[in-house]
């Protein structure tokens, strides 16, 4: 019905596939979509390195690896923008590199994972934090450092999830 309007809160992912869907389904609805920001996307954002290297910021998902991955080219598909996504050249991608401080720094290796996983596999042995629904980096914070979760929990939840470590 033309009667029928819809707001749809944040200009995210979700947000704006929503708003698209939605649009579709109820053709004669107005269908409005309300972010808080000045741009749309949420925490997908591109920006060029002080070299002319491309830095993706937000989500990521493989294709090959998990239904995620799968929807989100369904969605490009949609979209017609399937012919803009870009692949990752898979032997590049083994090294892995985090945008932190200004400054693009390789992820920790073998011996940082050594030094931190044992703390963090021995939740089930030590005594829970006081929160009922604890964040994945007040998890990381109390049982290797802050800094950690500052410099690998945040941008790994923002890169595979895009979600805030935080929340």
């Amino acid at each position: 019905s033309s009667d029928l309007s819809i707001c749809v809160l944040g200009g995210g992912v979700a947000g704006l596939t929503s708003a698209y869907l939605l649009q579709r389904s109820f053709p004669l609805a107005q269908v409005v979509l309300v972010e808080g920001s000045r741009r749309l996307g949420g925490l997908i954002s591109s920006s060029r390195g002080s070299k002319g290297q491309v830095i993706e910021q937000g989500f990521h998902s493989s294709v090959l690896v998990n239904k995620n991955g799968r929807e989100a080219l369904g969605l490009a598909k949609l979209l017609k923008l399937d012919e803009d996504v870009v692949g990752a050249n898979i032997e590049a991608s083994a090294r892995r590199h985090l945008f932190h401080h200004g400054s693009v720094q390789l992820v920790p290796r073998v011996q940082h994972m050594l030094q931190y996983c044992p703390a963090l596999m021995a939740e089930p042995l030590w005594p829970r934090g006081r929160e009922e629904d604890e964040s994945v980096h007040s998890f990381i914070s109390r049982r290797a450092s802050r800094g950690i979760a500052d410099r690998l929990a945040d941008p790994i939840c923002r890169g595979q999830l895009a979600g805030d470590a935080r929340t």
